[in-house]
């Protein structure tokens, strides 16, 4: 009996088809999650732009009628001006008069904006102090699970640069972030929900300025420079030095009285009866004279105050050693001290 061979068979087997199937799908899952999350990221990174935009206005809102907010008995204070509750501008009206640009548009996809003015201090009155915050109308939440949607929380808190915070489910009674930490509420009304995004509005508010006649204690946390005369009508205290940099010469005529002022080699002087004196009292210099050679010879010294052997005019001279040998040609060597 004779026996044919078969040829190979050509083509996939079923199980290659299976798996190269599956591969693709899981391809085309992993690209649309990756789509569906660039999609959100950018949505939120738009969203924080938009919110930084409406903490500038409400930062020019502040610095507008701050004065008036910080004195207003009711929050209708304002409706001549065209706000109805000074507390909760919004968007609109911050729109109509210019705080906001005019194309600006009033929510982005994730939804609108609140602003909201807190009053801290004495209220009403001129020591009220002013801050105000910008938060999202609807939380961050994932929509199949209802929890917050920590992972779109921290990619707006990103794209805020460093202004923002959130309302966390662990800490739901605090606001905070970074640059700011509020209690949830700072105000009257219900508290905002976890996964609510926010800024604030703190560092350029009117009630953060310095007013004619302030009673509160600025407390600057660096140099100040001032280019004319600064008054103070109580006592001044320095933990650190003070240092001179107007300069005089003892027994030169003055017209500030009670000046102080400082002379190279001889120390600080002040301004006594329209003449610059020592500014410590009863001792005015001494200097050390030779019969012979004055103030030029050897161990001889002049008076610092005056550059010679010889007191300053408002002082007195007194003899308090002499010394030397007897000898004509060497002279004597005398020491005084001036004296107020």
């Amino acid at each position: 009996m004779a026996f044919r061979i078969m040829p190979a068979q050509k083509g996939f087997v079923l199980l290659e088809l299976t798996v190269a199937a599956l591969i693709a799908t899981l391809l085309a899952v992993w690209g649309a999650h990756a789509l569906a999350t660039a999609v959100r990221d950018t949505g939120l990174q738009a969203n924080a732009k938009w919110m930084l935009m409406v903490r500038d206005g409400a930062r020019q809102y502040l610095k507008r009628y701050g004065e008036a907010i910080r004195h207003a008995e009711m929050t209708t204070a304002l409706v001549p001006a065209g706000f109805a509750d000074w507390s909760t501008p919004t968007l609109a009206e911050l729109k109509a008069y210019g705080f906001l640009p005019a194309s600006f548009p009033l929510q982005t996809g994730q939804g609108a904006a609140v602003v909201r003015v807190l009053r801290d201090g004495v209220c009403p009155g001129a020591d009220c102090r002013l801050e105000a915050i910008v938060h999202s109308e609807r939380p961050l939440v994932d929509a199949r699970s209802g929890r917050v949607d920590e992972q779109s929380v921290a990619q707006w808190l990103m794209a805020a640069e460093g202004l923002g915070g959130w309302v966390s489910s662990r800490h739901s009674n605090l606001l905070r972030g970074s640059a700011f930490t509020l209690r949830n509420p700072s105000w009257h009304g219900p508290a905002l929900l976890p996964g609510t995004v926010a800024l604030s509005v703190r560092h350029d508010a009117a009630g953060d300025f310095l007013r004619v006649r302030d009673t509160r204690d600025p407390d600057f946390q660096g140099p100040l420079t001032v280019q004319d005369n600064v008054l103070a009508r109580s006592d001044i205290q320095v933990e650190g030095h003070i240092r001179l940099h107007a300069r005089s010469v003892a027994g030169v005529r003055c017209d500030k009285e009670g000046a102080l002022a400082f002379q190279t080699h001889a120390g600080l002087l002040g301004c006594v009866d329209g003449v610059w004196q020592p500014a410590v009292q009863g001792v005015a210099g001494g200097y050390v004279h030779n019969s012979i050679t004055n103030c030029t010879g050897p161990g001889t010294t002049a008076n610092k105050y005056t550059g010679r052997c010889a007191c300053p005019p408002w002082s007195h001279a007194f003899q308090v050693a002499e010394s030397g040998p007897q000898l004509f040609s060497l002279g004597i060597t005398r020491r005084y001290l001036c004296l107020n």
